[in-house]
């Protein structure tokens, strides 16, 4: 074999064996072979192959890239009715030609709103948005989904109103998120979402907020305008269209902390709890942080401040025939939850109840107390006196259903026997 038909090739430590030319498989599958085995490839030939592999590849990837960028421009050019592309060229041209200070809870009622106005709601938000007007911001791809869902269902009576959902390219339009589906769902006949849409980067969308964003999705609300009229007014028509099913409340005493809150209102979907009822002393159900931690369910579920919450307990007992268990700490409480469907029968049979939860450090106040039907804890072990907030709501309200659920058990086995 000639020197030229023939390259030195070390297969390894203690042995040198000739290594023939090859073709353009057997190259790759011998730089393959060198690459796993961690020793260095010297054939010239195989290199300048595998260089070419790869830059190919990264030019696969780049052009691929635009193809899907120039898809994406397309689709938003298309639905730019209700769709906005922010860049940040286009952002630093809106802050320039505003020059005037945001209105932060400024509600826009005309579809023609400018980007401005579209934009005032997640714009500094780090200077921190207490909601106290009538809008509210919500964070992360699963609430926003949820508020997209709710918004599709023109016929609730709770749903909330959507202004617009600000939101990044891979979470709109790819997988597993693809917020662009649930949009889609929400169309109207005008084959629009009742809602704008503004798509934009990381950095744009943390740019506009002031701090770094790391949620793949904001949405912007209205507040619902709800009072204690509403709110017995809504408890009157459920009860007499689903008077089968359990009607269950959650009424909170003075919750000041908003994480806490928004915990709460996550148990209380989770266990049915068909509206949640706060005192007039108690935090904003709305506030930034507690629709995060709620995440997205206090969409679903009515929540309504009451100014007394004492006389509105009474109310509901007297005209509406619900059971209240006020939660305490009393060893000499009227009911340990976990003897509640064996010792407390009649009491658990009602399928109509209120579970009243107190403020994290002082509980519920005396008047609340006194208002309710029963006191009720929970049994713990030997030196442990207390739960937090949210933790002692889960364990009550599925006590509570549970119980409620085992008396109606009973109530069908007792027909059938008769």
């Amino acid at each position: 074999m000639s020197r030229e038909n023939s390259i030195l090739h070390y297969s390894d430590a203690s042995s040198i064996t000739p290594a023939i030319d090859m073709n353009r498989s057997q190259r790759e599958s011998a730089g393959k072979k060198d690459i796993s085995s961690n020793r260095p490839n010297t054939n010239g030939k195989d290199i300048g192959f595998e260089k070419r592999r790869k830059y190919q590849e990264k030019q696969n990837r780049k052009n691929a890239a635009i193809d899907i960028q120039r898809t994406r421009r397309e689709w938003v050019e298309r639905h730019s009715s209700f769709v906005t592309w922010l860049t940040d060229k286009s952002l630093i041209e809106q802050r320039k030609s505003k020059g005037r200070k945001r209105k932060r809870d400024a509600v826009i009622e005309t579809e023609e709103a400018s980007i401005s106005d579209l934009l005032d709601p997640y714009t500094d938000l780090k200077e921190g948005n207490a909601q106290d007007g009538n809008t509210f911001v919500a964070e992360g791809t699963e609430a926003v989904r949820l508020l997209i869902q709710q918004s599709a269902n023109h016929k609730s009576q709770v749903g909330v109103k959507v202004h617009s959902i600000l939101v990044k390219p891979c979470a709109f339009f790819e997988k597993p998120v693809r917020l662009l589906d649930d949009v889609m769902k929400a169309m109207d006949e005008k084959k629009c979402p009742p809602f704008h849409v503004i798509i934009a980067s990381e950095s744009v969308m943390s740019s506009l907020a002031g701090f770094h964003i790391a949620r793949g999705a904001m949405a912007c609300g209205y507040i619902p305008q709800r009072d204690e009229a509403w709110l017995k007014a809504y408890l009157t028509q459920q009860q007499t269209t689903a008077s089968a099913a359990g009607t269950r409340i959650l009424a909170l005493d003075k919750i000041t902390d908003t994480a806490n809150l928004g915990s709460m209102i996550r148990c209380a979907a989770a266990f049915g709890v068909l509206a949640v009822v706060l005192s007039h002393d108690s935090c904003n159900a709305w506030y930034r942080r507690s629709v995060r931690v709620s995440m997205g369910h206090i969409f679903s579920i009515p929540t309504i401040r009451v100014e007394n919450l004492a006389n509105f307990i009474t109310d509901i007992q007297k005209n509406h025939q619900f059971t209240s268990y006020a939660a305490v700490i009393d060893p000499h409480a009227d009911i340990v939850l976990e003897n509640l469907q064996h010792q407390h029968r009649e009491t658990s049979k009602s399928n109509r109840w209120c579970c009243v939860m107190g403020n994290e450090a002082n509980g519920i106040c005396e008047r609340v107390v006194n208002a309710c039907s029963n006191t009720i804890r929970i049994d713990m072990a030997m030196g442990v006196d207390s739960l937090s907030v949210p933790v002692a709501t889960g364990i009550l309200l599925h006590g509570l259903r549970a119980a409620e659920k085992r008396s109606e058990a009973d109530n069908k086995q007792s027909e059938i026997s008769e």
